[in-house]
């Protein structure tokens, strides 16, 4: 049986490809996200509940470029994770999943309930990151009420979804507290990541607005 490698704990990943420009890229994209889940939780928690009908355009549509947000973010996530992780297994770090689980494990039913948590703690060994717990929970909790609080009827054909005061609100809490931790987490190991790569000691600028 083959020995896992073994590593000083708390020591940031060496030698990986700078990535702060792939983080920036990531937490401005991700943020676009979470803003507008904002925005939608601000308009129904103040009595002017988003409707989206199939086929009709409203004033107010908080839903539009979620899609194409969506896929963009879940690009370079993936490519980020999958490259932190490589990195990781070269400064010999133990890494349990294969580099296209950061991409596949986002997106196949059931799997994708754990699959990106266990992969991104593979990603970020070596760093002080003791909250990736929280920051799925929090995410995975957020996209839920979004996709299950809802309500849908059916008006000569047409399906309407509208976001309600159950669900639009928590949605906006939950993604907000994701997207703070993911951005610490993406800030931490992305800044350790260029440090490593210019200087071979990494180093570390904590964002203002986190502790």
């Amino acid at each position: 049986m083959t020995a896992q490698p073994t590593h000083v704990p708390g020591t940031p990943t060496l030698g990986v490809p700078a990535q702060r420009g792939l983080g920036i890229a990531i937490l401005v994209v991700t943020g676009l996200i979470t803003a507008q889940a904002i925005v939608l939780g601000v308009a129904v928690a103040t009595g002017n509940p988003y409707v989206h009908t199939a086929g009709t355009n409203f004033p107010f549509d908080s839903s539009a470029g979620v899609g194409l947000l969506g896929v963009l973010a879940w690009l370079l996530v993936a490519q980020w994770m999958a490259t932190a992780a490589r990195a990781a297994a070269a400064d010999g770090y133990y890494v349990k999943h294969r580099p296209w689980v950061a991409w596949w494990g986002w997106v196949i039913p059931i799997w994708n309930l754990w699959a990106p948590y266990r992969y991104m703690k593979d990603a970020t060994q070596g760093f002080p990151l003791r909250y990736v717990g929280l920051w799925w929970a929090a995410w995975l909790f957020g996209t839920l009420t979004l996709a299950y609080s809802g309500e849908s009827t059916t008006i000569d054909g047409v399906v309407t979804q509208t976001q309600t005061l159950a669900s639009a609100p928590f949605n906006a809490l939950a993604l907000t507290v994701s997207w703070l931790l993911f951005a610490r987490i993406v800030w931490t190991v992305s800044q350790g990541a260029q440090g490593a790569s210019v200087s071979g000691a990494p180093t570390t600028t904590p964002l203002p607005w986190l502790p």
